[in-house]
């Protein structure tokens, strides 16, 4: 089983001003994309006493290691689906953990995203780091999403089992992913070239 993440703030130029009056309270990171909006976060206040999470918009190993190596971020957030998928994730994942580096999958998207996911999450070790390794953390989207609420044959109901667990995520049990689209669904949603 796997925890969600905590709230974040994600607009950048608010984010500075947040983690000062936010670093009294639980806030637990801020979230930017330092690569996207190419603003730096190395550069960031060093006053600050949250954590600086980002990454989901590069798109291979080479981004990850420039990102890693400026210590640009305190949270890596590599987003599966955009790198490429399984493989080239991994490879990332090594990279974030060599550079003792905490993971946070950034999750959006489809039910298929989350399912992959969860069984990535079910596969990583403890986040890295200090006496008391964390447990992998679940990033989860709550907006209003038919293709991560209604695609599948049997829906994920997240937040439901964050509601009835405590906090904590099933992985799904069946082959490959775990998961099977709803053809019905994906019909109804199809376009005739």
């Amino acid at each position: 089983m796997t925890s969600p993440a905590p709230p974040r703030a994600s607009r950048w130029y608010y984010c500075v001003d947040a983690a000062r009056q936010s670093s009294r309270r639980a806030l637990f990171r801020l979230h930017r994309d330092p690569v996207a909006k190419g603003l730096g976060l190395r550069d960031a206040p060093s006053g600050l006493k949250v954590n600086i999470s980002g990454g989901e918009a590069e798109f291979n190993r080479w981004g990850w290691r420039a990102l890693l190596e400026s210590r640009a971020l305190d949270i890596a957030q590599p987003e599966v689906c955009a790198l490429g998928g399984i493989s080239e994730y991994l490879r990332v994942l090594a990279l974030c953990h060599a550079h003792f580096t905490p993971v946070v999958n950034h999750v959006w998207g489809s039910a298929v995203a989350v399912a992959t996911n969860l069984q990535l999450l079910a596969a990583m070790p403890s986040l890295p780091g200090g006496l008391h390794p964390r447990e992998p953390m679940l990033e989860f989207d709550t907006t209003d999403n038919k293709f991560r609420d209604e695609l599948l044959t049997e829906p994920l109901d997240i937040q439901g089992q964050v509601a009835r667990s405590g906090g904590f995520v099933e992985i799904p049990k069946g082959p490959g992913l775990g998961v099977e689209p709803d053809r019905d669904f994906i019909a109804a949603y199809s376009v005739d070239g």
